[in-house]
Order: structure tokens, then sequence, then C-alpha cells
């Protein structure tokens, strides 16, 4: 999540040099909503439970991207709530997709363990933090508005780990 959501778009917007490496170990991101804001009450449900129903019926790529539009329904009343995104709701799919292709891809290596996405759901609820910390010297450059930077680059880390494990994302068919 932090190469997908702050490395990657932080490489391609500023110059690395000027930018503060040391936030990526600090433990000052994070803070109560990082785990209790969706991770711990969403996971369960999403990876724990709708994950390998939909992988055994539709295949990880597939299973994930219906993931993604179930779980941008599931955040569509907190649209409606000021100030809780600053990002359109086609750029939160956009998220919403990259960061499901990579979450199945970490609980299908955790043989469908939850731990694993709850902490991953967890590093990208404090995406914004890390960014915040990283540019504290610098803007980031970029031809469109940052939040569509770092959408892409999380759909592209995905995009990529789909092309890398040839469609598999780390999913193994369960034992009869």
């Amino acid at each position: 999540m932090v190469l997908a959501y702050v490395v990657l778009p932080g490489v391609l917007t500023a110059d690395p040099r000027q930018l503060r490496w040391r936030v990526l170990t600090s433990l000052a991101v994070y803070n109560y909503s990082t785990l209790l804001g969706g991770p711990l009450g969403e996971e369960p449900g999403w990876r724990g439970y709708a994950l390998p129903r939909l992988e055994q019926a539709l295949g990880p790529v597939r299973a994930s991207l219906v993931l993604a539009l179930l779980w941008t329904g599931w955040h569509l009343p907190l649209f409606f709530y000021p100030g809780w995104t600053s990002s359109p709701l086609w750029v939160y799919v956009l998220f919403l997709a990259g960061q499901s292709l990579i979450l199945t891809f970490g609980t299908n290596l955790a043989g469908f363990g939850i731990i694993t996405p709850i902490a991953m759901h967890a590093t990208f609820n404090t995406a914004s933090r890390f960014v915040s910390g990283l540019f504290a010297d610098t803007e980031p450059r970029a031809p469109v508005p940052f939040i569509i930077v770092m959408a892409l680059c999380g759909l592209a880390t995905g995009v990529a780990l789909v092309v890398a494990t040839r469609g598999r994302l780390g999913y193994r068919e369960p034992a009869l």
C-alpha cells in the first residue's frame, strides 16, 4: 500500500531527493481511525467472507473488481458527509479497484487470514498522512490533480500484480 499510494506518486511528481522519506518509518501517522475507521469492521466481511466465495465462482481478478464495486456502494452514503473525501466518485472507484486487487493478493498470500488485509487497509487509511509528511518540504508537480496520480498509481500496482501473477493474485484452489 505504501509503495502504491505514497512512494510511486511521490517519485513521479517530485524530486526524490527533496522528499522526507523518514516519514515512512514514523508511527505518528497512525491514529484510532487507522483501524477503527474501516479495516476492523470491513475486512472480515470483504476479504474474510466474500472474497473466498467470489474467487471460487469468478476467479481472483473478477472477484476483486466485483468487491471494489460493492465496496464503493458501501461507502456511497459517506459522499453525502461534508469533508469525508476530496475525491470525486469516479476517482474513488479507481482507488478501490487498485486497492482491491492489492488486498486480494495480500489476502491470498495469507491464506485468507484477515489480519493481513486489516493491516493493509489500515496502511491505506494513513496514506494521506504519509503523503503530507513526504511532501513536507516540496509540492507535487503533475499535469493532473495529485489525487488522480495516487489513484492511478494504486491501479497500476494492482494491474502489475495481475500481470506478474498471471491473473492468479496468489490464489490457490481450496482443497476438497
